[in-house]
């Protein structure tokens, strides 16, 4: 899960960048500093894309609130857009939360598949995450679509219903989406979790055809999924 990755080393990066923070980064000069390092670390993972991060305050009891932060493509197209968002330390480790003012499909699409996603639209929500160290444990995503909706490959829908227990629900699904090459949604909602050991990523798309759907992947078989190829 490719795009699933980059995400959380997005995330987890805000997240560095907040443990090293002192009083400097209030001023521009401090956050042009801080956004030059995370954009080293996370062009590792997400090649020509670039982080620029805003109106930083660190706050006590150690924490770091940023006014924007800004995850954008070698174009300088915002793929990710974060306002506000905050990352505070504790005793267990770290979490972090923020408002995805908008996520830009396509320009994910672009960075991360090469247009392979064949997808479009925009989605805004909240974001929360837990960790230790240098990984992230928990993550709740829960965004929804604007207006007028976007598009998405039908083959990537399909590789997700194919992950379903098999009944007649995904053969009618896997029927529908095998009808058309891109799936046309109205109305999307993403949601996106961490259960008892597993990933959990809730799906439902108004559009061609109403698709709701659940997938239950356990963390451990992230590996075995690149190497069946069901993700890039």
């Amino acid at each position: 899960m490719r795009i699933l990755r980059w995400l959380s080393v997005f995330f987890l990066l805000l997240v560095v960048a907040a443990a090293a923070a002192v009083a400097w980064v209030q001023t521009p000069a401090g956050a042009c500093v801080v956004s030059r390092w995370v954009t080293r670390q996370i062009q590792a993972s997400a090649p020509k894309t670039r982080v620029d991060l805003e109106t930083l305050k660190p706050r006590w009891p150690l924490s770091l609130a940023a006014g924007r932060a800004v995850w954008s493509d070698a174009g300088g197209r915002p793929i990710l857009t974060l306002a506000p968002f905050r990352v505070a330390l504790n005793r267990d480790g770290w979490e972090g939360e923020g408002q995805v003012t908008r996520l830009d499909l396509a320009a994910l699409d672009h960075a991360a598949a090469r247009g392979e996603w064949k997808s479009d639209g925009f989605l805004h929500g909240p974001v929360r995450f837990r960790g230790r160290g240098g990984e992230i444990q928990d993550i709740d995503l829960d965004l929804q679509s604007d207006q007028p909706g976007g598009n998405l490959n039908s083959e990537v829908l399909e590789r997700l219903v194919e992950m379903m227990p098999p009944d007649d629900t995904r053969a009618v699904l896997l029927k529908a989406l095998g009808a058309k090459a891109v799936f046309h949604f109205n109305i999307g909602k993403v949601g996106f979790t961490t259960q008892d050991g597993n990933y959990v990523l809730s799906l439902i798309l108004d559009g061609d055809h109403l698709l709701d759907l659940t997938v239950r992947v356990p963390r451990d078989s992230l590996k075995l999924l690149k190497e069946t190829h069901l993700w890039k």
